[in-house]
């Protein structure tokens, strides 16, 4: 269920051409980033939980609910892989990228940055299938 702004990501990774044209590059740290847990903090305005489970290698399940449960969406996401300099082989990087659905008609795209610790997210989720209306996404892992 999405409030005024908020709807639920549930699709794939983001479209080429969509919002990863204009989101940021992955990069890969020392460790590969790890996105799964619990986070708190607000999507569109939003405070809430996210939600993160891992589904298999780079593939993730996503599920916010904000505090007062007016907004609710799932998410698909895709984690990106990078090389580092000096490296052969692509790790799993920084950038989530995902689809989410609210299961009311809401749905969009977006994107995630891990910080280098795993203790931080930073985003953008964008509303609709034209992305014409985007809103920033800010997380702390609280399941430590």
């Amino acid at each position: 269920m999405m409030g005024s702004l908020v709807a639920c990501p549930s699709g794939g990774a983001i479209s080429p051409g969509g919002a990863a044209a204009s989101g940021p590059v992955a990069e890969s740290y020392e460790l590969p980033s790890n996105f799964k847990g619990e986070w708190l903090g607000e999507s569109a305005g939003r405070l809430g939980i996210l939600t993160i489970e891992a589904l298999g290698e780079r593939r993730y399940y996503g599920r916010f609910e904000s505090e007062d449960g007016a907004t609710k969406y799932v998410a698909n996401m895709q984690q990106a892989a990078a090389t580092r300099p000096g490296d052969e082989v692509p790790s799993a990087a920084n950038l989530l990228t995902f689809s989410w659905r609210d299961g009311r008609g809401g749905l969009g795209d977006g994107w995630l940055l891990i910080n280098r610790e795993d203790s931080a997210l930073t985003g953008v989720i964008y509303f609709g299938e034209r992305q014409t209306n985007s809103a920033g996404m800010s997380f702390v892992r609280v399941d430590e």
